[in-house]
């Protein structure tokens, strides 16, 4: 796999190499999480269709190749450009190798692991760099949408059960995708963080840990972008609500709302309408709010609607927001 990319490697002189253990990945002393992160292509089996004859298959099949090793081959090269700027310095630890081991890279299908704190800026650039239009390639491989699935967990964890929670991430993303209308484009991701042991598939996941008194914690999937830049006519999952949010949780004074207040939210989201209440009122008197995100003004006055609040994956994501669009 390495001397797909060894041009990248050359151009900048680098002399990298992939980690070959999890422990190795670029986690700082203390911090354990890494990230599976499970990216499939959208309505693969249907763009196959209109293929008439084996050379013309076989042609498709090779610039979707194309486009896959050339959108992650990009993706290494911002890695390698940041750590050369010293963007991860005090972040992450480099020792010579890349913060990212890719697993599979067949196709649209494409599993890597990496920390967890760039495990989103690496997902969502690697979508965005898939759907960027290649005129060399067949039309159907130009640009290629896709959904994924992020699953954060701790080192030590079995690594099969977050790769398979990483897949039925994908594959919940993609059934929010075909809710919105399977409009050409539409990429979706969603994660979830693991605390330690607990249930085996994403559904007793989100039964089990993510129910509370007026609905479900977990808010997304979140959609990433289209072919135009634009998302679908719900704005309320696009992804930069997401970052916008947990960066602002993650600022800790200032405007923002105080480390302890964010934890206690965590918890008063958990019960009913007088813990919410007296929880707003008490910001109310400290003289702050929650952020003003787009689409979210329901959730902002309130902090439920419609048994959804999206407040606890912005919760669970403010730790992992590394290098996303904005941090630099």
């Amino acid at each position: 796999m390495w001397d797909k990319f060894y041009n990248i490697f050359e151009k900048y002189g680098a002399d990298y190499s992939f980690p070959m253990e999890l422990d190795k990945l670029g986690q700082k002393t203390g911090e354990n999480y890494i990230a599976v992160i499970h990216i499939d292509g959208n309505n693969m089996g249907k763009k196959f269709e209109g293929c008439e004859g084996l050379s013309k298959r076989q042609k498709l099949s090779n610039d979707i190749k194309a486009k896959t090793e050339g959108a992650f081959g990009k993706l290494l090269e911002t890695i390698i450009v940041d750590i050369e700027n010293n963007r991860y310095e005090n972040k992450l630890k480099i020792d010579g190798t890349l913060p990212i081991r890719p697993l599979i890279l067949g196709g649209d299908d494409v599993t890597f692991v990496c920390p967890a704190k760039v495990a989103l800026a690496y997902t969502k650039r690697f979508m965005e760099y898939m759907l960027e239009k290649d005129d060399n390639l067949d039309d159907v491989a130009k640009s290629i949408d896709s959904c994924a699935g992020i699953a954060i967990l701790p080192t030590s964890y079995p690594f099969f059960r977050g790769y398979t929670l990483a897949e039925q991430l994908c594959d919940n993303a993609k059934k929010k995708m075909r809710e919105v209308g399977k409009e050409q484009g539409s990429c979706w991701l969603d994660f979830i963080l693991l605390h330690g042991e607990q249930a085996p598939t994403l559904k007793q996941i989100l039964a089990q840990e993510h129910k509370a008194v007026k609905g479900c914690t977990h808010f997304g999937p979140y959609q990433v972008a289209n072919k135009d830049g634009k998302h679908a006519a719900d704005r309320r999952y696009n992804i930069e609500n997401l970052i916008k949010c947990g960066k602002f949780f993650s600022e800790n004074g200032g405007p923002a709302i105080a480390n302890n207040k964010v934890k206690e939210l965590r918890r008063v989201l958990q019960l009913g309408d007088e813990a919410l209440d007296n929880y707003m009122q008490q910001l109310g008197h400290q003289g702050k709010d929650l952020p003003d995100i787009d689409s979210w003004e329901c959730y902002r006055e309130n902090l439920w609607s419609g048994h959804k609040t999206p407040y606890i994956d912005a919760i669970e994501i403010m730790d992992f927001l590394e290098g996303v669009d904005g941090d630099e």
